[in-house]
């Protein structure tokens, strides 16, 4: 077992906060700017990071975001009791603790009396992740949820289905009443890759209306296309920024006759707008000018574009020029390009200059970072 130094070790202090030699990355941005990220993996990691904030107590208040990871090759008691232990060692100690992660935790272990024992310990929590995650039934998700009264944030990446539900069943579920969907206060949503589109968003229309901030990066289906955009005639004026990302093979009818599937026409209220591009296939890009040709928003001062560039010559098409020029049109403050492939960054830096160059305000990025990190 991990025990308390007698003096701080040098070495293990950033952004204030004090963690253990055995940590490969325990300190580490979240998607909130300025968040610090404590990483724990097993009892010892907790049962270190307790002592050491006993020896220097002030570091609590660096402490934004707890990641808890749940290793696979830990057995089942192992896991449910450190993870079980957190409200214990931790609860009240942490109290400007904002974001929960939970990684790589099946449902035998994020069951719905864990969750609440770490709401009632960490009640200013308004962020939460979840990344390779598994839940029993729909309901045990939403009851998930409904633990953390201030929830504002919902970030998740491959939430690996529910086991035990039948989609007739779930979807029965959700037409049934529940006061508690109205009492939440999402304003942002992040769904990464492996999600269930279609069931969150079902959920969404009945607990979110007032979203301001939608981010869908694995749009890829006919199903998920429309349950998008019955998500988007939902929050209609209300949302403010929308980042999607879509890609189609070569042979689906949505590549070609995309327009008959999204309508974004109802959001008038959108300030900024991302586009996920991860295919530069000629036949794939059609998704992207459908949504620039039906931007209607007034507000719009921002558009950001990721680019997964190959070779140099990968923008020079009449697409691209087309959907430059439609950029031009808006009355943009700032149009961002960001190279997230293969291409060299010299090479894709002049390749993307030499297409956007007359565009104003033009912002060129390596790489992208996505909370799922």
């Amino acid at each position: 077992m991990a025990q308390a130094p007698q003096q701080l070790p040098n070495g293990f202090i950033s952004n204030g906060v004090i963690l253990p030699p055995n940590y490969h990355q325990p300190l580490q941005s979240g998607g909130i700017s300025g968040s610090e990220t404590v990483l724990l993996r097993n009892i010892d990691e907790l049962l270190y990071f307790k002592q050491l904030i006993a020896v220097e107590p002030q570091t609590r208040a660096h402490v934004k975001e707890l990641h808890i990871h749940g290793w696979g090759n830990l057995t089942g008691y192992d896991q449910r009791l450190w993870i079980d232990s957190i409200p214990r060692y931790l609860g009240g100690q942490l109290f400007n603790l904002k974001i929960i992660h939970f990684e790589s935790w099946n449902e035998s272990y994020l069951n719905t009396q864990c969750i609440r024992s770490l709401a009632d310990a960490f009640p200013t929590i308004d962020t939460l992740r979840f990344s390779h995650c598994k839940f029993t039934h729909f309901q045990d998700f939403e009851e998930a949820l409904f633990s953390f009264p201030a929830l504002s944030h919902l970030c998740i990446y491959n939430l690996n289905g529910f086991p035990y539900d039948d989609p007739n069943a779930t979807l029965t579920y959700l037409a049934l009443p529940n006061p508690r969907r109205r009492d939440m206060r999402l304003k942002s949503l992040h769904l990464a890759w492996d999600c269930n589109i279609w069931l969150m968003f079902a959920w969404l229309r009945l607990t979110a209306p007032s979203l301001q901030r939608l981010q869908v990066e694995a749009v890829n289906t006919e199903d998920d296309i429309r349950a998008v955009t019955a998500l988007l005639q939902t929050l209609g004026p209300e949302l403010q920024h929308l980042t999607i990302g879509c890609v189609f093979n070569a042979d689906m009818l949505m590549r070609t006759r995309f327009e008959d599937f999204i309508d974004i026409s109802h959001n008038t209220g959108l300030v900024s707008l991302r586009l996920y591009v991860e295919s530069l296939e000629t036949y794939n890009l059609h998704w992207v000018s459908t949504i620039l040709v039906q931007l209607a928003s007034r507000r719009i001062t921002e558009v950001a574009l990721d680019l997964p560039l190959s070779h140099e010559n990968d923008l020079m098409n009449t697409t691209w020029n087309w959907i430059v020029a439609r950029l031009g049109e808006l009355n943009l403050r700032k149009v961002e390009v960001v190279h997230c492939g293969p291409l060299g960054w010299r090479e894709a830096e002049a390749a993307i200059r030499a297409q956007f160059s007359w565009l104003p305000f033009l912002n060129v990025v390596n790489e992208r970072i996505d909370c799922s990190s």
